[in-house]
């Protein structure tokens, strides 16, 4: 009888020891993140990674003040197995570009310089995410909630993402969103009412009306 007991206690006490996996489900799901943008350098290069960040940082700033996108943040890493002077470039773990670098600051803001543009005007589908869509909603809603409302009554989150990326693989500016989403609802305005038009037919008539306005 006390060996069962033993057993019984012994079978109780791991139970509650074991971790709960409905505890870990949060920790569990942050875990899932990753960097959109990541950039790896060689030794020769790690001396310049101040430079390097803060050429990423401009470059971003400059980005926002052009054409009103928020490029995600870059983390800039160092990696032992690449050449000395080597430096690499991942979108969503995906390589996308790796150059050879003269170890000056002047190479080296030259090069990172071209490096993050060619991302930019390259892979703006995989850095143009769903949550920044929803940003830029959130904000029109907080300036002008009725064509927000307009707008997302028609249109889904996948919808307005088409529409606000291709408008700048137009070279259009989204900087001013609340004029941009003016127009949005004006183009799906059509016999006095709103209805849905197409979202490729949205960006040819928005890329013509903010063109005229640049």
């Amino acid at each position: 009888m006390l060996e069962i007991i033993k057993k019984i206690f012994k079978n109780t006490e791991s139970k509650t020891i074991e971790p709960n996996i409905y505890e870990r489900i949060d920790e569990m799901f942050d875990s899932l993140d990753a960097d959109i943008i990541t950039v790896f350098i060689g030794e020769d290069l790690v001396p310049f990674g101040v430079d390097i960040i803060n050429t990423i940082s401009e470059y971003r700033e400059e980005l926002k003040d052009l054409n009103g996108f928020i490029l995600p943040p870059v983390h800039v890493l160092d990696k032992s197995d690449l050449q000395e002077n080597q430096i690499l470039a991942l979108v969503r773990g995906k390589k996308v570009i790796e150059k050879y670098v003269i170890p000056t600051r002047k190479e080296v803001k030259k090069e990172t310089i071209d490096m993050m543009k060619y991302i930019y005007n390259r892979h703006l589908d995989q850095i143009f995410t769903y949550q920044m869509t929803e940003k830029y909603v959130n904000f029109v809603q907080k300036n002008q909630p009725w064509t927000a409302w307009n707008i997302t009554s028609m249109y889904s989150i996948t919808d307005i993402r088409y529409v606000l990326k291709n408008l700048l693989e137009e070279n259009r500016s989204i900087k001013d969103i609340n004029y941009v989403f003016e127009k949005f609802a004006d183009c799906a305005l059509e016999s006095g009412c709103y209805s849905y038009t197409s979202p490729t037919r949205i960006v040819k008539k928005l890329a013509r009306e903010l063109e005229s306005c640049e």
